[in-house]
């Protein structure tokens, strides 16, 4: 009979470690439920965001700068096969426009916005917060994109509007009378 009894008890310890193997598994599986893998949430793994605009992708578009002037930072690139109009300007909570800056793209062209000295003023949001832009693209549309405003610190230290060279006055000739001739006298 004792030995009857170590069957039945060590049959139970087996059910008992094989209930328990699968509730850790069923609890463990279900992790994924709550927690998905973050390599399937797609992202943009820079500082600003990004739009199309008819054959315009604009990425990495933020404001470099705040509380007064701010660069337009980012890249444009045109897709298409015509020459595009890129306006970009600063929209308020009353749906106004105001001021904004405007870059030229020629077809399959590439370009920094930051390089080219796109400047908005009156920005009122300082770095850390965000900016409501209205990006229009001519051919193509208009978007309403917010973007991150950013410090000129670090990495973008270099980002900075570029001071508009003035051009020096001409300098005013000066007409300096030439001096008398001294007096001759005849010899005799």
């Amino acid at each position: 009979m004792n030995r009857h009894l170590l069957a039945s008890s060590r049959a139970g310890r087996v059910a008992a470690a094989s209930l328990s193997g699968l509730a850790v598994a069923g609890l463990t599986a279900g992790c994924m439920v709550f927690s998905p893998v973050q390599t399937t949430v797609a992202y943009d793994p820079a500082d600003g965001n990004a739009t199309n605009i008819g054959a315009v992708a604009l990425r990495d578009l933020s404001l470099v700068g705040g509380a007064g002037q701010a660069v337009i930072s980012g890249s444009a690139i045109n897709e298409g096969d015509a020459r595009v109009t890129v306006q970009v300007a600063q929209q308020a909570s009353d749906g106004s426009v105001a001021g904004g800056s405007e870059v030229e793209l020629a077809p399959r062209e590439q370009v920094d916005l930051s390089t080219r000295n796109l400047v908005l003023s009156n920005v009122a949001a300082k770095p850390g917060a965000v900016a409501t832009l209205r990006v229009t693209a001519t051919p193509g549309g208009t978007t309403i994109i917010t973007v991150p405003v950013l410090a000129a610190n670090r990495y973008l230290s270099t980002v900075t509007p570029t001071a508009v060279p003035t051009t020096p006055a001409p300098a005013t000739p000066t007409v300096t009378a030439p001096a008398p001739a001294a007096p001759t006298t005849p010899a005799g």
